[in-house]
């Protein structure tokens, strides 16, 4: 239970958890068992569990490890909405198997898509596709995305 009088959460308070979420604070929302500040700004926690997971165009910032340790996640989809990645937001989320960046995308926190060794990892995720205006600026922050040693195929830069 999130009570009434919390007003600020960091990262992820749920990661790798599927929880019910009973919020009473008026500084959050939950919808369809996600956890979002007020608004729908700023997906700050993905805890329903969901192996697909498409994220409400209202979004236009994936908090820090929104989806940290979510083994049973395959596919998301990214609106053009969305401006920020945060740090570690697909933190060893291991069934992980595509991820398409839209162009709107113009932060991305480090180690996006960071993975444990020998505790989970990235073993499906073989592309990550990122529509950029600017790919330049991702081209040399890619490898801030991924640790080394991943078994990605390619970042593709569109």
């Amino acid at each position: 239970t999130l009570p009434e009088s919390l007003n600020k959460i960091g990262d992820n308070p749920f990661a790798g958890l599927k929880v019910i979420i009973n919020n009473q604070s008026p500084c959050f929302d939950v919808y369809e068992g996600n956890l979002y500040d007020f608004g729908r700004k700023r997906l700050i926690a993905f805890s329903s569990g969901a192996s697909t997971f498409i994220i409400p165009t209202s979004v236009t910032m994936i908090g820090d490890g929104a989806f940290s340790l979510c083994s049973s996640l395959s596919s998301v989809v990214i609106p053009d909405s969305v401006t920020t990645i945060g740090e570690g937001a697909f933190f060893c989320c291991s069934s992980l198997s595509s991820v398409v960046i839209p162009g709107s995308v113009t932060t991305i926190g480090k180690n996006v898509f960071k993975s444990v060794k020998n505790n989970g990892g990235f073993e499906h995720l073989k592309t990550i596709l990122i529509k950029a205006d600017t790919t330049s600026e991702f081209e040399r922050e890619k490898n801030l995305l991924i640790e080394s040693g991943s078994e990605l195929r390619g970042v593709i830069l569109n």
